[in-house]
C-alpha cells in the first residue's frame, strides 16, 4: 500500500482540522439553542467548500504526479477546484438571493465533482489491467462527465424536461463506480515473466602437480 507524500497528508490534515472546526462551530450553536443564523451557515458552507475542493485539487495534483502522460488533465482540475471554490465563497457571502451566482456555483461543483473522480480513475490505470478494468473505467468516466454536462445544463437553462437522461446517467456512474473494486479486484494482472537464467557451468578448480591425491579404499 502505498504512502501519500508529505503535501497530500499536509492538505489532509488542513482538510481534517476544517471540518473539525465547522463541527465544533455546529455544536456549539445547536447546543446555545439559538440555531444556525445567516453567518454561521456561511461559516459552515465555506468549510464544506474548502474540504470538497481542496479534495479536487489533490485528486488533480496526484494524477500529474502518477501520470505525467495525462499531467494536463490534473491540471485543469486543479484551475476548476479553484475557481468552483471561488464562485462558492461569491455565492455564499455576495451572491445573496442572485441566482446567477449560485447557478455559476453549482455548475463549477459539478465540474469539480466529475473531473476529481476522473482524475482519481486515471491515477489508478496500470499498464497491466484486464481489458474489463478499463472499459468500466472509461465508461464510468464518460457517464459522470456527461452527467455533469446534462445537470449543469439544466441549472443554466432552468430547465427539467431531461431528468430521463439524467436518471439514466446517474445509474450507470452509480454501478460503475460500485464495480469498479470488484473488476479490480477479479481481474487477472500480467504476471511477470519467470527468470530463466542459464545455469552457470561448474568451475573446477586445478590440481597441483605436487598437492596429495585423496586416499581411496580399496
Amino acid at each position: 500500500m502505498n504512502r501519500a507524500d508529505p503535501t497530500q497528508r499536509s492538505f489532509i490534515t488542513v482538510v481534517v482540522l476544517v471540518l473539525c472546526g465547522a463541527a465544533v462551530l455546529a455544536i456549539g450553536e445547536i447546543l446555545s439553542g439559538s440555531g444556525l443564523d445567516g453567518t454561521s451557515a456561511q461559516v459552515l458552507i465555506s468549510a464544506a467548500a474548502f474540504s470538497f475542493f481542496l479534495l479536487v485539487g489533490m485528486a488533480g495534483q496526484s494524477l500529474t504526479v502518477k501520470r505525467p502522460q495525462v499531467s494536463w488533465i490534473g491540471l485543469f482540475t486543479i484551475v476548476v477546484a479553484a475557481l468552483g471554490f471561488i464562485a462558492t465563497l461569491i455565492a455564499t457571502w455576495k451572491g445573496g438571493d442572485d441566482n446567477g451566482a449560485n447557478r455559476a456555483a453549482g455548475v463549477m461543483a459539478l465540474a469539480s465533482l466529475a473531473l476529481g473522480h476522473s482524475s482519481l480513475l486515471l491515477r489508478a490505470h496500470r499498464p497491466d489491467d484486464t481489458d474489463l478494468v478499463t472499459l468500466v473505467s472509461g465508461g464510468t468516466i464518460l457517464a459522470v462527465c456527461l452527467l455533469a454536462a446534462l445537470i449543469s445544463l439544466n441549472i443554466l437553462n432552468h430547465g427539467d424536461d431531461s431528468w430521463q437522461g439524467i436518471a439514466a446517467l446517474a445509474v450507470l456512474y452509480a454501478l460503475g463506480t460500485l464495480l469498479m473494486p470488484w473488476c479490480v479486484g477479479s481481474g487477472t494482472r500480467a504476471q511477470p515473466l519467470p527468470d530463466r537464467r542459464r545455469p552457470r557451468p561448474r568451475q573446477h578448480r586445478s590440481r597441483s602437480p605436487n598437492a596429495p591425491r585423496p586416499l581411496r579404499w580399496t
